[in-house]
């Protein structure tokens, strides 16, 4: 049995239903704005500090990554990056790239660096230390 709507019925549903598509228009506008800010942007979009010694900036600019979410890193082994195109590239090494420091993951750095007269490594759970 069909239910009859009256014309005011009809009238808020079509209402209803141009606001929805409206709505749902501007969300993926907006979406998308963030990319597109990024492909403008002719400097360097991550910061070096958004880069760990296992990767590039180049390995990162070839794969389009316009920012690294450390909130979705899930643990030592994994670095997460959003691509400009609105897609995630995830980085897992077999070993450990990162070390807790106070409750939160910091990228290891194994870079020699001289420490008066020593020379060792610049950031990571086991310091080694040489002397000169």
């Amino acid at each position: 049995m069909k239910k009859l709507i009256s014309h005011t019925e009809q009238k808020v549903m079509i209402t209803c239903k141009r606001l929805t598509a409206l709505v749902l228009t501007l969300l993926l506008f907006i979406m998308t704005i963030p990319s597109a800010i990024a492909l403008g942007n002719e400097s360097p979009i991550l910061p070096d500090s958004d880069i760990p010694e296992t990767l590039t900036r180049a390995q990162l600019e070839a794969h389009g990554a316009v920012a690294r979410l450390r909130a979705e890193e899930p643990d030592e082994f994994t670095f997460v990056y959003l691509n400009e195109d609105g897609t995630r590239t995830s980085y897992s090494y077999g070993v450990a790239v990162k070390y807790e420091e106070n409750g939160e993951y910091v990228d290891k750095d194994n870079t020699i660096k001289d420490f008066n007269n020593e020379y060792g490594n610049t950031a990571s759970d086991v310091e080694l230390r040489l002397s000169s």
